[in-house]
């Protein structure tokens, strides 16, 4: 009886064990994607404010020349 019970708790314990190993190695794995995604759509944002500004200096430029 005690041999059995021994032997249940260990499969219990073992199960949980690796559940929880698993368990926070795709929570991590689900943080990088998430940390991923979020720096494209950061980096495509600062692609528009460069591409913003460009056309400014450009605008600028046109606007000094006329003026002179």
């Amino acid at each position: 009886m005690n041999a059995d019970l021994i032997g249940i708790l260990y499969i219990v314990g073992m199960l949980l064990f690796w559940g929880s190993i698993f368990g926070l190695i795709f929570l991590v794995v689900k943080f990088l994607k998430r940390k991923s995604e979020h720096n494209k759509q950061v980096l495509h944002k600062l692609d528009e404010i460069i591409l913003l500004l460009k056309e400014k200096d450009q605008l600028n430029k046109l606007c000094k020349k006329g003026g002179r």
